[in-house]
């Protein structure tokens, strides 16, 4: 199971790694800051999760691997969306949009069901709000420091739903990952999380407002 959830966290790091170095080129950083907004979206949920679990240090300190992963990707994005803009490519246009919507739905699926089981290891799936809570930060931590990080408003407070699609698929997941083996829980919470994601960016579904 551990080799299992590596490589699945690997695939996490990556997508969110692009999803940071994508938004970090669109806000107009140089290189380093597009390596830092790629790691940071790549692996500050997972120290936020490892400190709230009382995991010290936190994994992405004593596996360089994710950290290397990532910024690695950061710099490949950098690579490519200069030559893209060198040969009159906008960043705004269509498949840019669709990678960076990509990247964030598989991010935050990935994480969100990878956190909850490194809570479940480290305790059990008997406290569900704990549970859920790593899942959900895990998650969104990431995306959140980002977007504070170059002063936009963060996406889990106003983004189509976004934290809301990680709740409801760690809702599942610990329904799964009680009646069902950990496998099960985490590819089909992973799922729906990202279906969810997808079908509201298609659809533009968001939750209520107070229009001002």
């Amino acid at each position: 199971m551990e080799d299992f959830l590596t490589v699945f966290q690997m695939i996490g790091t990556a997508a969110f790694a692009i999803s940071g170095a994508i938004t970090a080129v669109h806000a107009g950083l140089d290189l380093f800051g597009i390596i830092a907004l790629g790691v940071m979206t790549a692996t500050a949920g997972g120290v936020i999760r490892d400190i709230i679990l009382g995991i010290f240090p936190p994994i992405a300190f004593v596996n360089s691997m994710y950290v290397l992963t990532a910024a690695l990707i950061s710099v490949v994005v950098f690579l490519i969306a200069r030559d893209e803009i060198r040969s009159g490519t906008s960043m705004n246009n269509h498949s840019f949009r669709v990678i960076l919507l990509l990247g964030d739905s598989i991010g935050l699926g990935v994480f969100t069901t990878a956190g909850m089981y490194t809570a479940i290891t480290r305790f059990s799936a008997d406290n569900g709000f704990l549970v859920i809570f790593s899942g959900v930060v895990t998650g969104v931590g990431g995306g959140f420091l980002r977007d504070v990080s170059i002063h936009i408003l963060p996406e889990i407070f106003s983004k189509h739903v976004y934290a809301v699609a990680s709740i409801a698929g760690a809702l599942i997941s610990l329904y799964l990952f009680r009646h069902s083996d950990p496998y099960t829980a985490i590819y089909i919470g992973t799922g729906i999380i990202v279906l969810i994601r997808l079908l509201a960016a298609r659809y533009r579904w968001s939750l209520p407002r107070v229009q001002s």
